[in-house]
């Protein structure tokens, strides 16, 4: 490559100082002949000489070339077997007009703690599988601190020696957030409040429902261009959910989630879903769930609107339980690029009697700076059969950082 850059750069070299030298400046008076010969030598020793101080900047370039590249690469080399790190922070601040009690009877009202410490580990393994483990150190009361491990898993992106699987099935296997409707998919921190509403607490547990097993999603066609259709099954281990706490690890439970998303407009969007959970003949759970989004193309990144909601059904006949119910609908406006409002209304019937009924209405402004911070006030009233939460009044501060590997924003920010 270097050969036919310096013939072109000698050629214009020596059109150049032969067009510039007095020989070529049409003088009345030409030069000798032996005038020329001596006004070429010169040039050509000029010339050679040029081409010796290019030759030398050139390896000299190069050199540092190889150097700076091989500094690079001694830099990232390490960096390929370890995996993309996140670390996300939550701080939760609460005031109530009275004593409120976690499951356990311990006290968490009037109170500010550390919430909980996420840390999650993503990596590619090989080109057939991806690994993620997200650990999260948490706190109920302030003081305490508990080690859990909410998600590890494995992606299979294709299985090795089966082509066909490649891009229609994505499997998943360890532990994982079920695909249980729409809300429990998402750790508490990507909510768009600072509470799970009533229904997924009551069904599905106060932190949602994760467990062990094997999940497999298939894309399946959709009626046009601007449907997306998904069917996700999952099998995973017994227990871990309120309506059936005490079922043994090795009583498998089928799950199923069936999802719509069509593109309605340039600037709307709806998504359905119909979930469902087996397991014992007499403890069943089936879930409807919807969103709606609008975001438009006029105002960018500062106008956005979601309505959203899901019902839960408990169809269970089993000798502690009730058939009950309960769900939420919800909406957002933004109000700017950083400022998101908010209103949530809850109605769920207890597990045991169906007959204790509560409602829970909260309203959350959430300032979302960046993806990597957020501060979130809040304010919840309840009404309820429960003589304990009947008339409750709550405020709540919420403060979420993060640091590390970039993370995904949460889907109700419109970025």
């Amino acid at each position: 490559m270097f050969d036919s850059d310096f013939r072109s750069l000698r050629a214009a070299m020596v059109c150049l100082l032969l067009t510039s030298s007095p020989a070529f400046a049409h003088d009345d008076e030409p030069e000798t002949t032996s005038e020329l010969t001596n006004r070429l030598k010169v040039l050509e020793e000029r010339y050679h000489a040029d081409i010796d101080d290019l030759q030398f900047e050139i390896e000299l370039l190069n050199e540092r070339l190889d150097t700076a590249n091989s500094g690079e690469i001694a830099m990232r080399a390490p960096n390929v077997f370890n995996p993309l790190i996140s670390v996300v922070g939550t701080l939760l601040s609460r005031t109530d007009d009275r004593a409120v009690l976690n499951d356990d009877g311990d006290a968490i009202d009037d109170s500010f703690r550390l919430r909980e410490v996420e840390l999650d580990f993503r990596s590619v393994i090989d080109p057939w599988a991806e690994g993620v483990v997200i650990a999260a150190i948490e706190s109920e009361v302030s003081g305490t601190y508990e080690l859990t491990i909410e998600e590890g898993y494995v992606i299979l992106k294709s299985i090795p020696f089966v082509e066909s699987s490649e891009g229609e099935i994505r499997l998943k296997v360890g532990r994982f957030r079920t695909a249980f409707g729409h809300n429990n998919k998402f750790h508490t921190h990507n909510l768009p409040w600072a509470t799970r509403p009533l229904a997924v607490q009551y069904f599905l547990g106060h932190e949602g429902y994760a467990s062990e097993g094997i999940s497999a999603e298939v894309q399946l066609p959709g009626p046009s261009q601007e449907d997306s259709v998904a069917l996700t099954l999952q099998v995973v281990s017994g227990g871990g959910i309120p309506i059936d706490p005490m079922a043994a690890a090795s009583d498998y439970a089928p799950i199923g989630h069936l999802g719509w998303f069509r593109e309605w407009t340039m600037e709307q969007t709806v998504e359905l879903g119909l979930s469902a959970r087996g397991g014992d003949s007499d403890r069943t759970l089936f879930g409807a769930d919807f969103l709606y989004s609008w975001k438009p193309f006029e105002g960018g990144q500062s106008r956005s609107f979601l309505l959203g909601g899901e019902y839960i059904f408990n169809d269970s006949d089993a000798p502690d339980l009730n058939r009950s119910g309960g769900g939420y609908l919800w909406a957002q406006q933004q109000l700017s690029r950083t400022i998101y409002l908010g209103i949530r209304r809850d109605n769920v019937e207890a597990i045991a009697d169906r007959s204790m009924d509560t409602t829970r209405t909260g309203v959350w402004l959430s300032s979302y700076s960046s993806e990597f911070f957020r501060i979130r006030v809040g304010v919840e009233h309840t009404e309820s059969d429960i003589p304990e939460m009947d008339g409750l009044d709550s405020g709540f501060l919420e403060i979420s950082f993060v640091f590390g590997a970039h993370p995904s924003e949460p889907y109700w920010v419109n970025r």
